[in-house]
């Protein structure tokens, strides 16, 4: 029974893990604001994807938001992230650094108890945590190494949001990363001006071009499906075979082999609007019809990546992002952001304060432990609010 017990306790936090690190791919570099602003995050899958495994998929997209929130007040920095499921609270991840670069981290399954760290330290906390699942087992090879790389850059993230006040992206998803990076790789890279009538684009001023080889984009391939893979019930789907786009299955290792089976250059096109954000982002592959039985997935021709910026007459900000495959004519989902003042945060109570800066994993887990029947408490509490694919997925790795 208190095996039992102990293998949920690493499955809860396993998923928690996951679900905390998932924000670091929304994070950008702009300047924050010195009021209290909201983003919120809303997911919409799309008709794209079929099969058995789009139900647990899409009831997880349907349900789950993100919420950020962040103010800056008499020199101290607070920010929380919020993941909501029906629009009720399932995990939150409040944080604050004072004057003297303290870092203080409470999160909602750990109830009133407050991690202290300096900010140098956060990322090597992070990969503390990582570490105490692979002690216990629960990751090892390559899911071990996706999500170390993940709470890497979470903690990257976090410590450059305290250091330079950065603020979330204006669109679903954070390029500026994955744009860096091809830039520096790309065999050809151009910058031009669009012509003004060129109907792919409208209202673009700037056209950056990429030219990739075989290597650079099995690179960005591997970048994009790590973010994917963090995600527990996504991850399995992935996995089990139960993904299809037409008659094809889609699997992480088939998407893994299509594209290193891609002979030729790929190239991509990042379009940008006058007040220099992105609008499209296109990637055009080598023709796939060698590379699969199915007719209609033989006719995608890369990937599409389209941004519709909405700045509202009440000083709100509104973006969609639509994910398409050209050729099939179809989405595979869409994000919207919806930017605007955020509630009041609260600063934190130190009444019960760790110090895990220089922790080791040993000393994390024994600290982990001292909460244990506060962290099932609250981890029940979380998954009773998540979607009921959270909770199969949850007893078939149990039983």
């Amino acid at each position: 029974m208190k095996s039992r017990i102990k293998t949920v306790i690493r499955r809860l936090l396993s998923l928690a893990l996951a679900l905390l690190l998932l924000p670091a791919a929304l994070w950008s570099g702009a300047r924050a604001e010195t009021e209290s602003t909201r983003w919120l995050y809303t997911f919409i899958p799309r008709e794209a994807l079929e099969g058995e495994g789009t139900a647990a998929v899409n009831e997880l997209l349907d349900a789950l938001q993100l919420r950020m929130t962040r103010q800056l007040q008499d020199e101290e920095l607070i920010f929380s992230v919020e993941v909501l499921s029906e629009g009720n609270l399932a995990l939150s991840l409040t944080a604050q650094e004072d004057a003297d670069e303290v870092f203080a981290l409470a999160c909602s399954l750990t109830g009133d108890n407050v991690l202290l760290c300096g900010r140098e330290q956060i990322p090597s906390f992070l990969l503390t945590l990582v570490q105490v699942l692979a002690d216990l087992k629960i990751l090892r090879g390559e899911s071990l190494e996706r999500v170390n790389e993940l709470a890497r850059k979470a903690g990257n993230m976090l410590k450059n949001l305290a250091s330079v006040a950065n603020q979330p992206a204006e669109t679903g998803i954070d390029f500026t990363p994955y744009l860096r990076r091809l830039q520096e790789a790309a065999t050809v890279y151009e910058e031009k001006v669009p012509d003004e009538n060129d109907p792919s684009c409208p209202g673009a001023v700037k056209l950056y071009i990429y030219h990739l080889s075989e290597a650079d984009l099995n690179s960005l391939v591997e970048m994009v499906l790590s973010k994917f893979c963090a995600v527990p019930v996504i991850s399995e789907a992935l996995s089990d075979g139960s993904l299809q786009i037409g008659n094809q299955v889609i699997t992480d290792t088939y998407i893994r082999q299509l594209f290193a089976s891609m002979h030729g250059e790929s190239v991509l096109y990042h379009y940008e609007d006058a007040e220099g954000r992105m609008i499209r982002l296109y990637l055009q592959t080598p023709d796939i019809s060698g590379l699969t039985t199915d007719p209609d997935f033989a006719k995608v021709t890369g990937v599409d990546i389209t941004i519709r910026h909405e700045d509202n007459a009440d000083g709100t900000h509104t973006s969609i992002t639509d994910c398409s495959l050209p050729g099939l004519d179809k989405a595979v989902m869409s994000i919207r952001l919806d930017k605007g003042p955020g509630e009041p945060l609260t600063p934190l109570s130190m009444k019960n304060t760790h110090q895990v800066g220089e922790m080791n994993s040993v000393n994390m887990l024994e600290l982990i432990h001292s909460m244990g029947l506060l962290i099932v408490r609250n981890a029940v509490n979380m998954v009773l609010v998540l979607p009921r694919c959270v909770f199969d997925m949850l007893i078939g790795k149990l039983f």
